[in-house]
């Protein structure tokens, strides 16, 4: 069974270390994709060990999808094996507008902002860049999907290979596809 891990505690490089070591004691780098929302900590993981599959991380995620609206997406270095995408499900918009509202800065505001809208328009849009993810080898998932009508959605409209959800209830009626 394929797993995804995302390491939280990307301010100890020990963490990387311990997470690569527990993936090879038990046999798993060819079923272990190991990701963080820091770039600059995947790379550190891929120092320590180049053989394990990685996960696009946010801010990697977010220049792909503007190399998707500005045509550069074919031409764009993309060295991860999965690309584990935000869908933005209501409880996700809710959460990110309310961090936008706490934001205390003017360009984190405008982030927040740009973000949002971002990656509606790629959710709405988004499955010829999934497709030309999955050409070049990368497997696509999205997250978090907790309702089921947005799950139904996705299954009916989107490309996506995989979920990940807090709730597989929401899932059953699709485990049998």
């Amino acid at each position: 069974m394929p797993i995804s891990l995302e390491v939280k505690d990307k301010d100890l490089p020990e963490a990387a270390r311990k997470t690569i070591e527990i993936v090879r004691k038990y046999n798993r780098l060819n079923y272990t994709a190991i990701g963080s929302d820091s770039s600059a900590f995947v790379e550190e993981m891929l120092k320590i060990d180049p053989e394990i599959a990685t996960i696009i991380g946010t801010m990697d995620a977010i220049k792909m999808i503007f190399g998707f609206f500005t045509g550069l997406l074919p031409f764009m270095r993309l060295d991860r094996d999965l690309a584990a995408l935000p869908y933005m499900t209501k409880d996700y918009i809710k959460m990110k507008y309310e961090e936008r509202r706490q934001a205390t800065t003017f360009g984190k505001k405008f982030f927040y902002t740009y973000y949002i809208y971002q990656v509606q328009l790629f959710n709405i849009l988004g499955n010829p860049v999934l497709e030309h993810l999955q050409k070049r080898g990368i497997y696509t998932s999205y997250w978090v999907l907790n309702q089921e009508g947005e799950v139904h959605h996705l299954a009916r409209t989107c490309k996506v290979q995989s979920i990940m959800t807090d709730r597989p209830s929401a899932i059953k009626p699709y485990l049998a596809q």
